[in-house]
């Protein structure tokens, strides 16, 4: 009875095994900030001092150079809107791309 439930054991282990060493898992997608104020999302497949290659939804690849880039988002806090109000009292809806100490950047 043991051994039958060891085997039992051991050829569903090495099912899982199989299955999950030939299903794909998704990489993470990460949005590229260009200077011209566009934003390509895609997964980073080669990271170069002068190029960043990324490998679209559609499965193509798309290689940007470092001097376009203006920033590297590596999570979806892109997505979130940010609700601005200005020191004349007006507000805007923008989309937070770049902070350091001394300035923010948004898109609208």
């Amino acid at each position: 009875m043991k051994f039958r439930m060891f085997m039992k054991f051991i050829i569903i282990s090495a099912a899982v095994a199989v299955f999950t060493a030939y299903t794909e898992v998704p990489a993470a997608a990460e949005a590229v900030f260009l200077k011209d104020g566009s934003i390509i999302d895609g997964t980073i497949i080669s990271d170069a001092a002068s190029s960043v290659t990324l490998r679209l939804a559609d499965k193509k690849t798309k290689q940007i150079p470092r001097s376009d880039i203006m920033r590297i988002l590596y999570t979806e806090l892109k997505m979130g809107k940010i609700y601005i109000q200005k020191r004349d009292g007006k507000g805007v809806v923008a989309y937070m791309v770049d902070e350091d100490r001394e300035s923010y950047t948004f898109r609208m």
